[in-house]
């Protein structure tokens, strides 16, 4: 389990959760995974007076597109989850206390090691990863049961779609920076479906 936000941080976590209820997210699990993760230990130094406003930071996912990867996931706890690339960590963080396993990649060591550093820190174990090419995936753990592409690419990375179990789902942020469209990839046996399901920014 997460550990909650505390002190200073409270109130951040606060505001911040009541502006994702604004913002169309109701779920109270997604909210609360939300509020509990201190996303001040994914941001840099530079980056901390914002840590809890709803922007992208530093590898670390806009809070809204965080909250919309969970709450589209609908995970129940024994799913398997890719989440490339490792960015911050603070994504595959958010997905340790829904999943039972989630799997992520670094373009490097020196990233890997930082993100990893962060999640122990945090006693969070259910995060394995590695260093490689985030889009090549992670073919020796496939099937997953859901993929998430974290950040912004202007095709659907198709090289991840085999890795993806019949019946899972990947989400990935389609278009091009600052604005692009969350969309949900359904596959049923060798077709694949997709859908819109929030159109964004980053709001950086």
């Amino acid at each position: 389990m997460n550990p909650k936000a505390s002190g200073a941080d409270a109130g951040g976590a606060i505001r911040l959760v009541m502006e994702l209820r604004r913002a169309g997210i109701d779920d109270t699990a997604v909210l609360s995974a939300i509020e509990r993760l201190p996303r001040a230990a994914f941001v840099p130094e530079a980056d901390q007076a914002r840590a809890w406003d709803d922007v992208a930071l530093s590898g670390s996912a806009r809070p809204l597109h965080a909250a919309t990867y969970l709450r589209a996931l609908a995970l129940g706890g024994r799913e398997r989850v890719l989440v490339v690339p490792i960015g911050s960590g603070y994504l595959a963080a958010l997905l340790a206390g829904s999943c039972r396993m989630a799997y992520t990649l670094a373009a490097d060591r020196l990233q890997r090691q930082a993100a990893d550093a962060r999640l122990r820190a945090l006693k969070i174990g259910n995060v394995v990863s590695k260093v490689g090419e985030p889009f090549a995936g992670w073919p020796e753990q496939a099937p997953f049961d859901r993929i998430i592409v974290d950040g912004v690419v202007p095709t659907i990375p198709t090289s991840l779609l085999s890795q993806l179990r019949d019946g899972g789902s990947m989400l990935v942020a389609l278009g091009e920076e600052p604005f692009s469209t969350i969309t949900r990839i359904v596959r049923t046996g060798e077709e694949f479906e997709s859908e819109s399901i929030l159109r964004t920014s980053a709001r950086n």
